[in-house]
């Protein structure tokens, strides 16, 4: 891509798993605010639909280099598929008749994402979040691997039926 990229600004797009425990979900939606930095790197934040994803606002970093790009986000909170649902660490165990406090969670794995643009206000590619262990409270969990596939397109192009789209 000869034109030089611009990644500032308002982006809306979606996930989707690739891990057939997590493919029924289908794609999950997500707004991005983002500001350029020097040299190619970016920071911003991200926030999912509620109705599917994490429902605190994540932090964004990345680089953008010859229109390809890797960002890591990363959410203040835990959240595990737990009875059908999205819970954080702390709900999973206090539901399981374990004593720990309310107001103090462990913080999410950080997510990989890569992917390349396919014109100047869309790109795509692919996510994953490296097995890692979340230890909170005396517990210790294996946390699997998981990865899927993502998109993302400026606030200003047509949205597919399926992007969710905070107000």
């Amino acid at each position: 891509m000869a034109t030089k990229l611009d990644i500032s600004g308002a982006w809306t797009g979606e996930y989707r798993y690739s891990t057939p425990d997590e493919e029924a979900l289908g794609a999950v939606g997500f707004t991005l605010m983002l500001n350029k930095g020097w040299f190619g790197k970016f920071c911003g934040t991200v926030q999912n639909d509620p109705a599917k994803g994490m429902l605190e606002e994540g932090e964004v970093s990345g680089r953008l280099l010859c229109g390809r790009l890797k960002m890591e986000k990363r959410y203040p909170v835990c959240r595990v598929s737990y009875k059908g649902q999205l819970q954080t660490i702390g709900e999973m165990l206090r539901d399981q008749g374990v004593d720990v406090p309310e107001d103090v969670e462990p913080p999410h794995l950080p997510i990989e994402y890569k992917g390349a643009f396919t014109d100047q206000n869309m790109a795509e590619g692919s996510w994953l979040i490296h097995a890692g262990t979340i230890e909170f409270w005396g517990f210790a969990w294996q946390i699997s691997s998981t990865f899927g596939t993502w998109r993302m397109w400026r606030n200003t192009r047509p949205q597919p039926p399926s992007a969710f789209v905070l107000p």
